[in-house]
C-alpha cells in the first residue's frame, strides 16, 4: 500500500497530483526559504504560465522539467516543486538502496565484523545484528566510529579486512529478501532501467545481485567502497554517466532521503525498512507496493 505521495502533503493534494492536475502553488511557498527566493520566483513565473495554459501541453511540461533539472544541482529546493508537476510516467530510472530496501543482511554483516575482529587478533569481540541494525545505511567508516571508537582496532585496517571478509561471506550467506523483491525487480526491469547506490563495500552490490540471480536486471551501480563518496555524489555520478533524465532514489532512512535531495533527486521511502523519514516524496509500506505502483503507472 502506498501511504503518502509527493512530499507528505494531504491526500487531496496527492490525488490531484495523481490525476495530473497542478495542486495549489501555496505548497511551493511553504517550502521556500530566504536564500532560495530568487529560484522560487523563477519557478513561480513558469508555474503561473503553466496554469494559464491549463497544464495540458506535453511540450510545456517537458520544458519546465528540463529547466528545473538544470537548476537542481544549484538549489535542491527544486526537488519539491519538481514533484508537484510530475506526470505519473515521469521517471525513466529507479535507483535502489540495498540494505533495508531490498533485503535484510544484518545477521551476515554481524558475522563478518566478528570474523574480521578474530582475524585482527581480538577473538573476544562480539557484535550482534541488533547492535548493527540502528546504524544500517551509514558508510562503514561511520559505523566503525559509532561502535568501535574506543576499541584498539585500527579503523583503516579494519575497513580493509572487513571488505575482504564480506567478499568471502556475503555471496554464501546472503540476506533475507523482502517479500516479493526478487520477482518484483524482474518485473520492474522490464519497464525501467534499474540501478543501485549503497554505502556497502566495493563488492557488496555485486554479491547481492549474484546471490539473488538479479545481475541482468541492473544497468549500473556504485558503492561507498568503490568511490569513497557519500550517496549524493554517487547518485550524481551514476545519473551523469548513464544519461538518466528523470531518476528516483528508493531507500529506507532519513539519511537516504537527505542524500537523494542533496543530489537533486526525488526520494521514495521504503517504510518497511530499518529507519524513519520525515520528508519523502513518496512512501510505500511494502516492496510489493513499490512494484505495483510503478508497474501500474507504466501501463497507463
Amino acid at each position: 500500500m502506498i501511504r503518502s505521495t509527493r512530499f507528505g502533503v494531504p491526500s487531496s493534494v496527492a490525488a490531484r497530483c495523481a490525476n495530473r492536475q497542478p495542486p495549489p502553488l501555496l505548497f511551493t511557498l511553504i517550502h521556500s526559504s530566504s536564500q532560495n527566493c530568487v529560484f522560487i520566483l523563477i519557478f513561480l513565473s513558469f508555474a503561473l504560465s503553466f496554469d494559464k495554459i491549463g497544464g495540458t501541453s506535453a511540450i510545456a511540461k517537458e520544458n519546465l522539467f528540463a529547466f528545473l533539472l538544470q537548476l537542481r544541482s544549484v538549489c535542491t529546493i527544486f526537488v519539491l516543486p519538481m514533484t508537484l508537476f510530475m506526470d505519473n510516467d515521469f521517471f525513466d530510472a529507479l535507483i535502489f538502496d540495498m540494505d533495508g530496501t531490498l533485503w535484510d543482511a544484518t545477521a551476515t554483516y554481524a558475522e563478518e565484523w566478528n570474523e574480521t575482529a578474530r582475524r585482527m587478533g581480538v577473538p573476544d569481540f562480539h557484535i550482534t545484528p541488533e547492535q548493527l541494525h540502528q546504524y544500517m545505511g551509514l558508510s562503514i567508516d561511520k559505523i566503525f566510529n559509532a561502535i568501535l571508537s574506543k576499541c584498539t582496532l585500527d579503523p583503516v585496517e579494519f575497513c580493509r579486512v572487513v571488505d575482504g571478509v564480506e567478499d568471502e561471506m556475503l555471496p554464501v550467506m546472503g540476506g533475507i529478501p523482502y517479500p516479493g523483491m526478487v520477482d518484483g525487480i524482474r518485473r520492474l526491469s522490464s519497464r525501467y532501467r534499474l540501478f543501485m547506490v549503497s554505502n556497502c563495500g566495493a563488492g557488496g552490490l555485486k554479491s547481492f545481485m549474484r546471490f539473488n540471480n538479479l545481475t541482468d536486471c541492473f544497468t549500473d551501480s556504485l558503492t561507498f567502497g568503490e568511490t569513497g563518496w557519500q550517496k549524493a555524489e554517487n547518485i550524481k555520478a551514476l545519473v551523469e554517466r548513464n544519461g538518466i533524465a528523470h531518476p528516483l532514489y528508493i531507500g529506507d532512512t532519513q539519511g537516504d532521503c537527505d542524500e537523494a535531495h542533496r543530489a537533486g533527486v526525488p526520494f521514495a521511502f521504503a517504510a518497511y525498512g530499518f529507519g524513519s523519514c520525515s520528508n519523502p516524496n513518496m512512501s510505500f509500506d511494502s516492496f510489493n507496493a513499490i512494484v505495483d505502483y510503478f508497474m501500474n503507472i507504466k501501463e497507463k
